[in-house]
């Protein structure tokens, strides 16, 4: 069993010189240092720049994947081109970085482009797949891989890494195809994020959005949780403070010391992205440059802007702003003796260059105004451990490492007074006080390594794995041999065969609006085959009021209704409506009080409705905001309880909705009255009972069919709950479950196919 990794790019290269020789190499980078670290075998799929001939690229294959086990794939330039450029960095990225007020271009031909690319993806890791492998697919360029990978192959383990911000979900909805994405991180056993805001708002789009259930673990999705984790990368703090050592680095070291020869130096290292809030942190210098002119002599901020996208319209426009700002500062307050206080290095330097500036820097600063973890911080850190200065970080509230590097100066770069102070506060801080807060952030950057957090996502994803192919139902999931035993044995004895089924989420998809919920004509042709059969007595329960199930079922001929979840009945070939408890019996003086509550929690929830039924009601949440909704039934329910807790009153929990009704009434109750009351007009008769339902309702139905079969009142009971995966541990009083709504369907309609009725 091996690893398998999917990104973007392969962490490696090749060329090739005029001669026709071609050179080849592994990068470095932190995600290649925990993958080695871990011991285990990998394959890792990504893209590379397309050869010149089909010679050179079959060359590249054979060496990249007998050398280095990589698999490279190779786009043609205008595929290539739509899908990284202008789907994934023209829309995902500005988008997931909040920049909705950029020039966001989606066209459908950018994320069809990202679609084939996806599938090529998935092509390539099926291509290396063996069973047991595990898959690990990394960022926003291959969002849809993990759900066409898990349609063929259902058990493979599935684990999806983020590198980048989740926005929020009223930010994520802009995107046209928001429903494709997240369904496809939803193949996914795992997905995890930076910090747990980004896991947040990904589960608040999962609920808000596709409506689906989630909790504190993840999200409940086509019947297996996909579970949510935080995971902070790390760096490979060793690596850097081997560099700091190195004569190379030594000799770079005293270079800077005597360039900038005292004068107090304030680093910044970033790619020029407008995610990076380069122009803030300028603004906030020139600030602090304003607020204490005496310090222009005494202090050189050195920014290093690694050059990205210089083609793209927003990108020179970035480019534009910064330059002009660089400018500005310089004339103000450089010199003609002096290189000014701000040097802008508007390239790459290279790793000895890059660490050298890490130990000398008195202080850095990281102004993003979205970021993932930024593991610039984490550099910094390591580095200056070695170079023994305990410089003082200055950290964007908006990147990912905020959450856990708490030993920094932690700003708002939007507070350009704020970011200052902060200049300001690092550059005069006590000894004691930059000892004390270095020391906290390297205890965490060297005990929460690259390796640390590659191994923790693996362990993880094997435990979710596990959790969610071993996870079985308390109860037993109903098969055709059972049900069609149960159907042949019936058939044999001298008495009837009873079917209860329950009407919305059983034999009815439970729709947004309940007058949508409409029987099939597939449900109808069930119901009508049932009754053909004179063994066959057919009921049809539901909270519903008695002329809502007139109008949806009063046309299917024989078949037996019961309303307002067992308050009426209309039996079998019965045109009348009868009540099944006597007047007395039903006490409902709590119904005005409980409806002016309810009607005030339906005025402060938008998209809830109250319903007034014969002698119960009912508060529908299923239109709400889905989390708001959910805290405002939470509400009222706790009010209701407090209120009415010496009151006959039963409050029922069902599926987006809470139900009230007299504690006296209920399905289980009208069940038994149906059933012996055909005892007493036919004792000789032997009873048989199949019954079917969702809620929390239906279990008193499931309770007294079973204590009937017990006392030997009916002959055999077969109790049937729908239960999907995020209602499997919910205890049950029936005996078998089935997983969604339409199994129930299929299972009746197994019995007329193959000739059972």
């Amino acid at each position: 069993m091996s690893l398998i990794i999917a990104s973007n790019r392969l962490p490696a290269n090749f060329s090739v010189d005029p001669n026709g020789e071609m050179t080849y190499s592994r990068s470095s980078g932190g995600l290649v240092t925990a993958l080695t670290a871990l011991g285990k075998p990998f394959k890792w799929i990504g893209s590379l720049p397309k050869p010149d001939t089909e010679e050179i690229e079959e060359t590249v294959k054979e060496k990249f994947q007998n050398k280095l086990s990589c698999f490279p794939i190779f786009l043609e330039k205008k595929l290539e081109e739509e899908y990284y450029n202008g789907f994934s960095n023209g829309v995902l990225w500005p988008l997931f970085h909040y920049m909705v007020e950029k020039e966001i271009e989606f066209h459908k031909s950018f994320y069809f482009a990202y679609r084939e690319v996806n599938e090529i993806f998935a092509a390539k890791i099926a291509e290396a797949y063996q069973e047991g492998d595990t898959v690990w697919i990394h960022d926003y360029h291959l969002c849809l891989v993990p759900e066409i990978l898990r349609k063929q192959f259902p058990d493979m383990s599935i684990g999806f890494f983020l590198h980048i911000p989740f926005p929020s979900s009223e930010i994520y909805r802009a995107l046209p195809v928001r429903e494709h994405l997240l369904k496809g991180l939803l193949g996914a056993d795992m997905i995890a994020f930076h910090t747990y805001d980004f896991a947040r708002h990904f589960l608040s789009s999962c609920s808000r959005i596709l409506g689906l259930e989630t909790t504190q673990q993840g999200v409940y999705f086509n019947g297996r949780m996909r579970y949510v984790k935080t995971l902070p990368i790390g760096i490979d703090p060793q690596k850097f403070q081997e560099e700091v050592k190195s004569a190379q680095c030594q000799a770079k070291i005293v270079e800077f010391r005597q360039q900038y020869k005292n004068k107090k130096i304030i680093l910044g290292i970033d790619r020029v992205d407008y995610s990076k809030g380069i122009p803030l942190k300028f603004s906030a210098f020139e600030q602090f440059l304003k607020d204490h002119p005496d310090m222009a002599k005494e202090v050189v901020l050195v920014q290093v802007g690694v050059p990205s996208r210089t083609d793209v319209k927003e990108y020179k426009k970035l480019i534009k702003e910064i330059n002009t700002q660089v400018g500005r500062i310089q004339s103000n307050f450089g010199s003609v003796d002096s290189f000014g206080p701000l040097l802008y290095i508007n390239k790459s330097v290279e790793f000895t260059t890059l660490s050298a500036l890490y130990t000398i820097a008195d202080a850095c600063i990281i102004s993003s105004i979205r970021d993932g973890m930024n593991l610039v911080s984490s550099e910094y850190v390591a580095c200056q451990e070695e170079g023994k200065k305990n410089g003082v970080l200055i950290l964007s509230e908006f990147a990912g490492a905020s959450r856990s590097l708490c030993g920094s100066l932690i700003v708002n770069p939007f507070d350009v007074e704020q970011t200052a102070n902060a200049f300001y506060d690092a550059l005069h801080m006590k000894e004691e006080e930059r000892l004390e807060r270095h020391a906290r952030n390297f205890e965490i950057v060297s005990s929460n390594t690259a390796v640390k957090w590659g191994n923790d996502f693996l362990s993880d994803l094997k435990s979710c794995t596990e959790i969610s192919k071993n996870l079985s139902p308390r109860k037993k999931l109903l098969d055709a041999g059972t049900l069609k035993e149960f159907y042949q044995t019936s058939t044999k004895a001298n008495g009837k065969r009873w079917f209860f089924l329950d009407y919305d989420g059983t034999i009815v998809k439970i729709s947004q609006y309940p007058m949508q919920a409409r029987p099939t004509d597939k449900l109808v042709d069930v119901l009508q085959f049932l009754l053909k059969d004179p063994k066959n007595v057919v009921y049809v329960f539901s909270g519903r009021h008695q002329t809502q199930l007139d109008d949806l079922l009063g046309h299917v001929k024989g078949l037996g209704l019961v309303s307002e979840s067992g308050l009426a009945t209309k039996h079998p070939h019965s045109g009348e409506w009868v009540n099944l408890y006597k007047e007395e019996e039903v006490d409902i003086d709590w119904m005005q009080d409980v409806k002016k509550i309810c009607k005030w929690f339906v005025s402060r929830t938008p998209g809830s409705q109250f319903e007034e039924r014969s002698a119960s009601c009912a508060f529908h949440y299923r239109n709400t905001d889905q989390e708001y909704g959910r805290f405002q039934v939470y509400e009222l329910q706790q009010h209701l309880e407090e209120s009415f807790k010496t009151k006959p009153l039963d409050i029922i929990q069902g599926k987006k909705v809470l139900e009230l009704r007299p504690h006296n009434i209920n399905k289980g109750r009208a069940a038994r009255m149906i059933l012996e009351q055909h005892h007493i007009a036919h004792p000789e008769e032997e009873m048989y009972v199949f019954c079917a339902g969702d809620g929390g309702s239906d279990e008193f139905m499931f309770l007294a069919v079973n204590d009937l079969a017990k006392s030997r009142r009916i002959c055999k009971a077969l109790t049937v709950a729908i239960r999907g995966f995020s209602d499997i541990d919910k205890a049950s009083n029936a005996d078998y479950i089935l997983h969604r709504q339409e199994d129930i369907i299929k299972a009746l309609s197994s019995l007329q196919e193959h000739g059972q009725l």
